[in-house]
């Protein structure tokens, strides 16, 4: 039982670490959208 729930965290933790990465790409690629339409 304690190592389901030890596997089931480690899931848990990749998925945030992936939605954290995701989420930084997808502003990554805002902030390139917003900067190559913006005139300098």
């Amino acid at each position: 039982a304690e190592h389901a729930g030890m596997q089931a965290r480690d899931r848990t933790h990749a998925g945030m670490l992936s939605n954290i990465r995701d989420a930084n790409a997808r502003a990554a690629m805002q902030n390139r959208i917003s900067n190559n339409s913006m005139p300098r």
